[in-house]
């Protein structure tokens, strides 16, 4: 049984951003990370307990090809996966504990 996918509105500024920096260094690197995210939430629409979780509830998957982790939680209940950020993985890991 599928999941829905909730995005929290910092997870989509975050998207958003990685598509429009990918974009400015090459014409159709924003378009092919987009389509790499697009292939990392159907995975997690399908079997969001395959990840570990990594902190409390909180569970990640990394994308193929680019160098950014999704950071979700899963509502077993309401067959929901609540996505609420998409970072780099140079970043501070920490940043994402603070939308928790």
């Amino acid at each position: 049984m599928s999941y829905d996918l909730l995005f929290s509105s910092e997870a989509e500024l975050d998207i958003q951003e990685a598509i429009d920096w990918y974009e400015e260094q090459r014409q159709g690197l924003g378009l092919e990370f987009a389509m790499r995210f697009e292939d990392a939430l159907q995975f997690l629409k399908e079997q969001p307990q395959m990840y570990a979780k990594i902190y409390n509830e909180v569970r990640s998957v990394l994308m193929n090809q680019f160098s950014y982790a999704i950071f979700y939680t899963i509502n077993g209940l309401q067959k929901e996966v609540q996505i609420f950020a998409v970072v780099h993985t140079s970043r501070n890991p920490e940043i994402w504990k603070f939308r928790v």
